[in-house]
């Protein structure tokens, strides 16, 4: 499997209705003079890795990057002019989550994640905003195994970014795991339902996330 943050020198865009995945180059920022277009792996969190295989930053006329004992230095956000309606999310290690409404729940945090087949919420959030009922008929199982017990909550309106998409019978399940092990209250997972209908871009270095909902990219059965 290859991570979209191997590609996070890029700005990463899974059309998943138009059957496409671009990369292109992230916008300069002001105090920047080149833009570097690598890919990201294990080696380039090693300074002397990353040095040897990156030829951009070695050459006489690369800009010095500041360093730290573990790799570059972090930035503030930047916000280009062309990304100013992109949604602002939170990155943890690998995960990117966003914040989201529930019907008219406060703020959750939900994780981006093309790889699950279905939206699912934590059964504490979906008890606190909706009816949750025993689902045994619902089987979850992942790369981490399968989940015991399982729910289903009703009418769980979504809202992120520039999207509202309603959902009916969210599967809901033990998330605290995942918050535990990340260090930050998870309330869910956005997944496949909700990205076959949407282009997504992702800005993994400003933290920033643009939808785009276009209707004639999608097959019948999920135009509205």
């Amino acid at each position: 499997m290859i991570g979209a943050d191997v590609f996070s020198s890029y700005v990463v865009d899974i059309d998943i209705p138009g059957d496409r995945l671009r990369l292109t180059p992230l916008p300069r920022r002001p105090e920047d003079t080149v833009v570097q277009a690598t890919l990201a792996s294990e080696a380039h969190f090693n300074r002397d890795a990353e040095e040897q295989s990156n030829p951009v930053r070695n050459s006489p006329t690369a800009e010095a990057i500041p360093h730290g004992p573990s790799g570059p230095l972090p930035k503030d956000r930047y916000i280009a002019p062309e990304m100013a309606d992109w949604a602002k999310v939170f990155r943890f290690g690998h995960d990117l989550l966003i914040p989201t409404r529930v019907n008219d729940s406060k703020t959750l945090l939900f994780v981006l994640d093309t790889g699950a087949s279905t939206n699912t919420m934590s059964t504490k959030a979906a008890r606190e905003i909706t009816k949750v009922r025993s689902d045994d008929a619902t089987k979850v199982k992942g790369l981490s195994g399968a989940v015991n017990n399982v729910y289903s909550a009703d009418n769980a309106t979504l809202q992120f970014g520039n999207i509202r998409q309603p959902n009916q019978d969210m599967v809901t399940f033990d998330l605290s795991p995942i918050s535990k092990n990340l260090g930050v209250e998870v309330s869910g997972f956005l997944g496949f339902a909700t990205f076959r209908q949407l282009e997504m871009k992702i800005d993994y270095r400003d933290g920033l996330v643009g939808f785009v909902y276009d209707p004639s990219k999608l097959p019948p059965s999920l135009r509205p």
